[in-house]
């Protein structure tokens, strides 16, 4: 954009001296210059009456005019591009997210937007919640924009990160993304933040829960054995209706059933 207002800037000087040059000498150049100056915008506008210009001023006329709609196809092409661009599109969400997320009191902090992150965000959301979902996969981040939630792109790990989610004034924050010390790093800030919000977080194996707990999470869901009780249980009680014999699966959970966790919270004593 910048370099096109320069283009026509430089377009109408050239075409103003080159009507100075083509034109009578009856007075010095730099008097004639504003003179020439005007003929380049009557030109280049087609704005004006060339009648009393010279033979050869006629001719730069029509340079003028040939440069100068060039220059004004690529300066119309350039501001057309600007405001339909992606960028112009994406800085008034982002105005508008930040707007937003100033206004958010006793909402819910979801990070991580993979199969349970996206499972409980949906979950909130039908409980009529208001959901932030901060995610650093630009892939996994876009499903969530679609999905209608605010979304923060980034670590959650960073403190600047979790206050643009407004964890001050946070109900709820559910901490179940990237590795074990990500994981820990987030419980912790966000426990800094804000001393009454309920954290929540998952842990990857059974000994990750005592860390979590200590870094200040108020519950602590070790998935992957959350879910193989889940389906243990299942399986079970899908045998003993059907007397060891598989009828139908009207008993088995949905995914996102198994992945929303409804069990009692693990937590060290």
């Amino acid at each position: 954009m910048a370099y096109s207002l320069v283009a026509v800037a430089f377009t109408v000087l050239l075409a103003a001296i080159g009507f100075v040059l083509s034109g009578p000498r009856t007075r010095d150049v730099v008097v004639e210059l504003p003179d020439g100056l005007w003929n380049a915008l009557n030109a280049l506008t087609t704005a004006g009456d060339f009648s009393g210009l010279s033979g050869g001023q006629k001719v730069w006329a029509g340079v003028a005019l040939i440069l100068g709609g060039a220059c004004l196809a690529v300066t119309m092409s350039s501001l057309t591009s600007l405001f339909v661009s992606t960028s112009l599109w994406n800085a008034r969400e982002t105005r508008r997210m930040k707007h937003t997320l100033k206004g958010l009191v006793r909402h819910t902090i979801v990070c991580g937007y993979g199969d349970l992150g996206a499972a409980i965000a949906a979950r909130q959301k039908a409980r009529g919640e208001e959901v932030v979902v901060i995610e650093l996969d630009d892939a996994a981040a876009q499903a969530a924009s679609s999905a209608g939630y605010l979304v923060i792109e980034g670590s959650a790990a960073e403190e600047g990160v979790l206050r643009r989610a407004s964890i001050e004034s946070a109900a709820t924050i559910v901490v179940s993304m990237g590795g074990h010390p990500e994981r820990i790093c987030t419980v912790m800030m966000a426990r800094g933040l804000n001393r009454d919000v309920l954290v929540i977080a998952t842990a990857a194996a059974a000994q990750g829960v005592q860390w979590l707990t200590v870094a200040g999470a108020d519950a602590v869901l070790p998935a992957p054995e959350i879910l193989a009780n889940e389906v243990e249980r299942r399986i079970a009680a899908h045998a003993a209706g059907a007397g060891g014999k598989a009828t139908g699966h009207g008993d088995l959970a949905t995914a996102e059933e198994v992945a929303a966790p409804t069990a009692t919270p693990v937590q060290d004593s």
